[in-house]
């Protein structure tokens, strides 16, 4: 999602939702998210996607 500020300047929301249960995993915002950074972001989830699952067993 992307919008702009009042003296134009766009900026970009990068939202991970579980549509499902509606939990949010992440919510970045930021003038340019490069895909470095979403890559990151994706990690980060995942490893904690893992140790909640085994905590869970």
């Amino acid at each position: 999602m992307s919008n702009s500020l009042s003296y134009g300047r766009t900026f970009r929301t990068y939202n991970v939702v579980d549509d499902y249960n509606r939990e949010v995993f992440a919510i970045k915002v930021d003038l340019d998210l490069s895909s470095k950074r979403i890559i990151r972001v994706l990690e980060r989830i995942a490893s904690l996607m893992v140790i909640s699952i085994t905590a869970e067993r």
